[in-house]
C-alpha cells in the first residue's frame, strides 16, 4: 500500500510537471508571438510618424513657396525647385522627364487656400500630395471657381534636401 501512494503521488508529481511545462512553453512562445506583433507595431508606427513629419515639412516648404511666389520673391526660394523648372516670371514651367512634356503653373495673385486630401511617399526620393482647392488665389480665373480643383504636388528628394518637381492644377 505504501509503495502504491509513493507511485501515485509521483506520477502526480509527473503529471503535474508534464503540464506545467506544457503550459509554460505555450505561454513562452504566445509572449515570443506578442513581442514580436509590438515589434512590428513599433517599426509601423515610427515609420507613420516619420511620414507624418515629413508631410508637415513639406507642406510647410509648399505653403512658403507659394507664398514667396505671390511676393514674386523669386530668389529666396529658388533653392526650394529641382532642376527641372523655369520660371517666367507669371509662371513656373516643369518639364517632366519622363513624359518629355511640359507643365505650366501659373503663380497666384492672391493667397490660395488649400486642404491637403492626400500624401504618399512613393519612394525614398519621391512624394506626392495632393491638396483640395478651396480658393484658387486668381482673380481672373473663373474656371477655378466651379467645382473643387486639386494642386498636386511632387517632391524629390535631391542629395541633402526635398525640391519641389511639380505644381499641376488637375482639371
Amino acid at each position: 500500500m505504501n509503495r502504491k501512494f509513493i507511485f501515485i503521488i509521483l506520477l502526480l508529481l509527473t503529471l503535474t510537471n508534464i503540464f506545467t511545462v506544457y503550459h509554460l512553453s505555450k505561454a513562452k512562445n504566445k509572449i515570443s508571438a506578442l513581442e514580436y506583433d509590438l515589434l512590428n507595431f513599433k517599426n509601423e508606427s515610427d515609420k507613420s510618424n516619420e511620414l507624418y513629419d515629413l508631410r508637415n515639412q513639406l507642406d510647410n516648404l509648399l505653403h512658403i513657396t507659394i507664398n514667396s511666389l505671390i511676393q514674386k520673391d523669386f530668389q529666396t526660394i529658388q533653392n526650394n525647385f529641382y532642376k527641372n523648372c523655369e520660371f517666367t516670371g507669371s509662371s513656373i514651367i516643369f518639364n517632366h522627364e519622363e513624359t518629355n512634356k511640359n507643365i505650366e503653373f501659373i503663380i497666384p495673385d492672391t493667397d490660395i487656400n488649400l486642404r491637403q486630401r492626400a500624401f504618399d511617399l512613393i519612394s525614398e526620393n519621391e512624394y506626392i500630395s495632393i491638396y483640395e482647392i478651396l480658393d484658387s488665389g486668381y482673380k481672373n480665373e473663373p474656371k477655378y471657381s466651379d467645382r473643387i480643383y486639386t494642386l498636386n504636388v511632387k517632391f524629390i528628394f535631391d542629395n541633402t534636401s526635398w525640391k519641389i518637381a511639380s505644381i499641376s492644377i488637375d482639371e
